[in-house]
């Protein structure tokens, strides 16, 4: 699994940038209602809404690594 994402392939063989922030939005609604905080959730939901708004959302969610790739100044 680990080759396909080193060289740029992000499959949706572990389900898609999509389908994470639904599951995500979840997980965030479920802690509001619980008044539990979840700052790691939302900040993982950003980077994901983020490569869906840019036309990634149908990708593996080992896309969100080129979104953390940019932020440390990676290009590919």
């Amino acid at each position: 699994m680990a080759e396909p994402m080193l060289a740029g392939r992000f499959d949706a063989g572990a389900g898609t940038i999509d389908a994470a922030i639904a599951d995500l939005a979840q997980a965030l609604d479920e802690g509001r209602r619980l008044k539990v905080p979840m700052p790691a959730t939302g900040l993982a939901a950003q980077f994901m809404t983020e490569l869906a708004a840019s036309g990634k959302g149908g990708q593996g969610i080992g896309a969100v690594m080129t979104r953390l790739g940019s932020l440390g100044g990676k290009t590919s």
